[in-house]
């Protein structure tokens, strides 16, 4: 693809990375980061890698980079949720002074079409990638069907799961050297808004 050709199919995508696709074409993320960069990542030369919410593939083709020999990227909730939606909803909880049923993201607002999931495949494409997606909820899916990975990155995924603990201890079934996580959490006092 020329130049101009990426550009404008990068463009009609959504990303929440910006991605690095070659010919000085990079896609333009909702988020800026900071992101994790390759010195904060362990040595992934020859290791299996597992990226879990992988969303855009931001640190699968990062590891792809870096040497590692196989790469899954795994999603379900953002390639599949309509997120536009889902975010009408959310609102209109908010301003009703309800919580949102997050039982509805799979039912209500789920795309089998998995239209979060073109820009994967599009990056994918474009680097000419091998990393391998994988749609699964890690929170629920059979753990055999993953399989075990030397390196498990799970990046900006905890503070959005129901039962963090579980998760944590299903991380380290499918984990044999090391698991790098990021999370946020926040500070507030009595009192603060």
């Amino acid at each position: 693809l020329s130049p101009e050709v990426l550009r404008t199919r990068a463009d009609a995508l959504g990303w929440f990375h910006p991605i690095d696709l070659g010919q000085g074409v990079v896609t333009n993320g909702l988020s800026q980061g900071p992101f994790l960069g390759p010195a904060e990542m362990p040595d992934l030369q020859g290791k299996s890698v597992l990226d879990i919410g992988a969303w855009d593939g931001y640190y699968s083709f990062q590891a792809e980079r870096l040497g590692a020999s196989r790469i899954v990227a795994l999603d379900h909730y953002v390639w599949g949720v309509d997120m536009a939606a889902r975010q009408v909803y959310w609102a209109e909880c908010a301003e009703k002074g309800v919580l949102p049923d997050h039982n509805r993201d799979t039912t209500d607002f789920w795309q089998p079409e998995l239209p979060g999931r073109r820009s994967f495949e599009f990056a994918k494409e474009a680097l000419n990638s091998r990393v391998e997606p994988m749609l699964a909820d890690f929170a629920t899916v059979d753990l055999a069907t993953v399989g075990h990975f030397d390196v498990v990155l799970y990046l900006g995924v905890l503070y959005h799961m129901k039962e963090p603990l579980q998760c944590l201890e299903r991380l380290r079934s499918v984990t044999d050297e090391v698991a790098v996580i990021e999370t946020r959490s926040e500070e507030r006092r009595v009192g603060e808004e």
